[in-house]
């Protein structure tokens, strides 16, 4: 049976609740059910909605219990740090702290922020610190900035989030820079999950892209269906799905 590893998974933090018009998984019980419907065999939780932290204190307190959570959820839910670039210089001491005292391997969801935009420090200052420690970002971009994240973090290793294209020119940017990684995941998968899986293995290769459902805004039950119904190879799927997570997280350790 093919190890499933969900590496792209929002979260409700357990005994709060969404409201009913916003998701088809309002708490945090009805998101780990339908990982298991889709045979997930880990999940990568990258976000947790409904936090509110915004200062250093509140960050770190909610690191700890996002570590606390993922500890009691019988192993399958992997912790990643959560990080506002707005911390500024203190985002690399955050990280710090979630590596050495959480064992947190990746750090969740991140913006791209320009030079000169808010945030820009924290988010630079981040990454670069997420190298040293070796730990993994994953980072939401405009593809016009995949070289300069390349080039300035090629002893790193980075997710790309919902890195789907279809087009081997748009995808061919990612191939230059071995430290970036396709996340494979979000809505596009039930659109694009052929063209767009053929187009990447024939850029990039498929040992750089990594499954994710991109659960709350996707059902992970389509979206593992969606790879499975592509006609990518059983190797090519196995890479996909789990194999290049694990070589990811070998890198962590260094």
């Amino acid at each position: 049976m093919t190890e499933i590893i969900d590496a792209h998974v929002s979260l409700v933090l357990p005994g709060e609740r969404l409201p009913d018009n916003e998701s088809l998984w309002p708490t945090f019980e009805s998101r780990l059910e339908v990982l298991r419907e889709a045979g997930v065999t880990q999940a990568l939780v990258c976000r947790w909605e409904c936090s509110d932290a915004r200062t250093y204190g509140e960050s770190r307190r909610l690191n700890r219990q996002i570590a606390e959570v993922c500890r009691a959820a019988d192993g399958l839910l992997i912790p990643a740090a959560i990080l506002d670039p707005a911390l500024g210089r203190r985002a690399g001491d955050l990280l710090a702290y979630c590596r050495d005292e959480l064992d947190m391997r990746f750090v969740g969801e991140t913006r791209y922020a320009r030079n000169g935009e808010q945030g820009a420090v924290g988010f630079w200052r981040a990454l670069e610190q997420a190298a040293a420690l070796r730990m993994v970002p994953i980072v939401r971009c405009p593809d016009e900035a995949l070289a300069e994240i390349g080039e300035r973090c090629a002893s790193g290793r980075i997710l790309i989030a919902e890195f789907i294209r279809w087009d081997d020119d748009w995808a061919a940017r990612l191939s230059p820079y071995p430290s970036l990684y396709a996340l494979f995941s979000g809505c596009y998968l039930t659109q694009t999950a052929d063209g767009a899986a053929q187009c990447a293995t024939r850029t990039y290769g498929a040992a750089r892209m990594v499954f994710g459902s991109g659960l709350g805004k996707m059902d992970p039950v389509i979206a593992v269906e969606c790879v499975r119904r592509s006609r990518l190879t059983g190797e090519e799927q196995a890479l996909l799905f789990g194999r290049n997570f694990r070589t990811l997280w070998q890198w962590t350790e260094g």
